[in-house]
């Protein structure tokens, strides 16, 4: 109502040109903005009209929607006209790792933290934090932390090898496929594994020894205890919770092999950001449990997203659909075009009752809903090719975006089956 208010100021006094995109014959908000403003919005019957080419894709999963839009960036001569949008920022790391190093690119979303390989490390070596019973660790978490991905391809002796054949050591005691005295424990001590691994000679011998001795394998052992069991029983504060994770980051950006995967990179330096901003709180220093500081950095992770660089005036463009305002691109690349992804409306407002909504008279599901279709349509109408993929997920049905789309062009061409899906499954 204020923006209308002071467009319409504007308009009276004489000294205001509106410009719409949109026919208010097909946007119910453009209609109310015109009868606020009491003029038609309706384009001139000369206005250019554009039909882009349109090709739809059903795909099987996530990495298959990647594998589609590989394709198709390789067959478009000119990328710096080119659009991908991404309305599920969980997705985003399949597809750059589909893109590679094919082309130059800008990415204006984040990728959330809690989805990388990192802050599921955390949430393993939280776990086992939660069930230790004072210096004495729950076996199956504990095992959890070192069989993780990240954990166990830290090149501690410069070969990751080698901390891979200690993990399954100790793994083989752990389960009793070696006999020790730790074989079944459903509680050790990160002291009493090591010396297991010490007298067992067989354990890491039947891993595959990498190369090492016994004594070497222990002092390995004794720095991943370091690193992911011990330094982690010390946290009492926002300060100190820093402090671990500043020491995790810095290990794992020179040891943990993360440059062979970039966005891991990204994702690495979005964690370091969380510890300074922990280290610089006003709270550092107020004393808290180790329960709480590890609910605590779960819940950073949970609402932190890792930034992407690049140049927003070339290149390839990866962007949210709200991203794409009032932008023109040649090429368009729409994925996981699936109802509750695109449309995303939430059916519950947290702070107004429906109710309250109504009497107001907001349509809030209906606007939200009309917002994403707008620009979508918009950015669509304005291309010369456009290509939209949708998981082919029984739970979730392909947008009424594309059913609308297909629906328009049935209707132009008189009969069905004139933009057929084209299936994609591997």
């Amino acid at each position: 109502a204020t923006e209308r208010a002071i467009v319409r100021r504007f308009i009276d006094a004489g000294t205001g040109t509106l410009i719409v995109q949109g026919d208010e014959r097909d946007w119910p908000t453009l209609r109310e903005m015109g009868k606020e403003l009491s003029c038609r919005i309706i384009p001139d019957s000369s206005a250019r009209s554009n039909n882009p080419a349109i090709r739809i894709f059903s795909c099987a999963d996530t990495h298959t929607q990647a594998s589609v839009i590989r394709k198709i960036l390789a067959g478009i001569e000119n990328l710096s006209s080119t659009v991908i949008v991404v309305p599920k920022e969980g997705n985003l790391i399949p597809l750059l790792t589909a893109v590679g190093t094919a082309a130059e690119f800008n990415v204006s979303l984040g990728y959330p933290l809690v989805r990388s390989a990192i802050a599921s490390l955390l949430k393993a070596i939280f776990a086992a934090q939660r069930t230790r019973r004072h210096a004495r660790y729950y076996a199956p978490d504990y095992l959890t932390v070192l069989r993780h991905p990240v954990a166990k391809n830290i090149a501690f002796t410069g070969d990751p090898v080698a901390t891979r054949v200690v993990c399954h050591a100790v793994e083989n005691l752990l389960t009793g496929t070696i006999p020790s005295q730790i074989g079944g424990a459903r509680f050790v001590t990160p002291g009493e594994v090591e010396r297991a691994l010490d007298s067992c000679e067989e354990a890491w011998k039947t891993a595959g020894d990498g190369g090492m001795s016994c004594r070497q394998a222990r002092e390995l052992l004794a720095a991943l205890h370091e690193l992911l069991f011990s330094s982690w029983e010390k946290v009492h504060s926002a300060g100190s919770l820093a402090e671990a994770l500043n020491n995790l980051t810095t290990i794992l950006a020179e040891k943990g092999g993360l440059h062979r995967h970039p966005p891991n990179l990204a994702v690495l330096a979005a964690v370091a950001g969380i510890a300074d901003d922990l280290r610089a709180s006003l709270l550092r220093d107020e004393e808290m449990s180790a329960a709480d500081a590890c609910a605590l950095c779960e819940d950073l992770l949970e609402h932190a997203a890792a930034p992407f660089s690049g140049s927003p005036l070339k290149g390839l463009q990866v962007l949210g659909l709200m991203e794409t305002r009032a932008l023109t691109f040649k090429n368009v690349i729409v994925t996981n075009l699936n109802e509750s992804v695109l449309p995303s409306v939430r059916t519950a407002e947290p702070l107004i009752p429906a109710e309250v909504m109504a009497a107001l008279g907001i349509r809030r599901l209906e606007q939200e809903e009309e917002i994403q279709r707008y620009h979508l349509m918009r950015l669509i109408s304005s291309a010369e090719s456009v290509w939209l993929c949708y998981e082919d997920d029984p739970q979730y049905e392909r947008s009424r975006f594309i059913e609308q789309i297909v629906w328009q062009h049935e209707k132009e061409a008189g009969r069905p089956g004139v933009l057929p899906a084209e299936a994609v499954h591997h």
